[in-house]
Parts: structure tokens; C-alpha cells; sequence
């Protein structure tokens, strides 16, 4: 899932931005429109089709007192679920590893305190 947040400057309210998006190798693809608000911000979340590498950008087609304008493209990474779960997994095992090894010192060092202060028979 990508997000696109922006803002026209100076603030326009009511007008449409055209969000696009872009894969390796392809053209650019309309794949929503956001409305502006009283402030010029916008916002649109756009669910990706598949996992990769895509260019996004924007564009508004201007009005009466200003140009058209088009965004910067900026690369986004959509990475896909099993990957981000497997990752969690990992770091969820590495977690619990540290916690056990950390309770067996402990454990190891009380009972070696233990055995120390055992008076010694003969």
C-alpha cells in the first residue's frame, strides 16, 4: 500500500490531482485522483497490484492564475506481505534467543553462588 500526501502551494481547495504510477520499463498509469482540501493538501493510498519497485508522481492541470504543475517522481518499494511476516518471525526469534540465553546465565551464575557459599565437608 502507498500513500501520497501533498500539497498545492498556494493552497487551492476543491481541485483534482492526478496521482500516477509507474513500473520498470512501463508507462505511466492514472491510478486515482485526489481533491484538495481548504489548506491545498491532498491525500490518495493506492493498494499495489503486485510487489516491486515503482516511480510515482503526481500532477494538477492548473487553473485560471496558475500552470499546470507536475511532482518530482520518487521511487516507492512495496514489499511483499510473506516477506515483511518472515521478517517478524525472525526478529520475534531472535528476541525470544537473547531472553533465554540472558535467564540461563542467570540461572548458571545463582547456582555457582549457590555452591560457593556451601561450607565444605571433609
Amino acid at each position: 500500500m502507498i500513500t501520497f500526501n501533498g500539497q498545492l502551494t498556494p493552497a487551492r481547495q476543491d481541485e483534482n490531482v492526478t496521482i500516477y504510477v509507474g513500473a520498470s520499463g512501463s508507462t505511466w498509469k492514472v491510478v486515482g485522483i485526489a481533491v484538495t482540501q481548504l489548506d491545498g493538501r491532498f491525500e490518495f493510498v493506492w493498494e499495489a497490484e503486485a510487489a516491486g519497485i515503482y516511480a510515482v508522481r503526481a500532477s494538477w492541470a492548473g487553473d485560471y492564475a496558475y500552470r499546470s504543475s507536475i511532482s518530482v517522481t520518487k521511487n516507492a518499494v512495496v514489499v511483499p506481505f510473506f516477506l515483511v511476516a518472515l521478517i517478524a518471525v525472525a526478529v520475534a526469534a531472535a528476541v525470544i534467543g537473547a531472553v533465554a540465553v540472558f535467564a540461563l546465565k542467570r540461572a548458571k551464575q545463582k547456582a555457582l553462588r549457590l555452591e560457593e557459599s556451601q561450607p565444605s565437608m571433609f
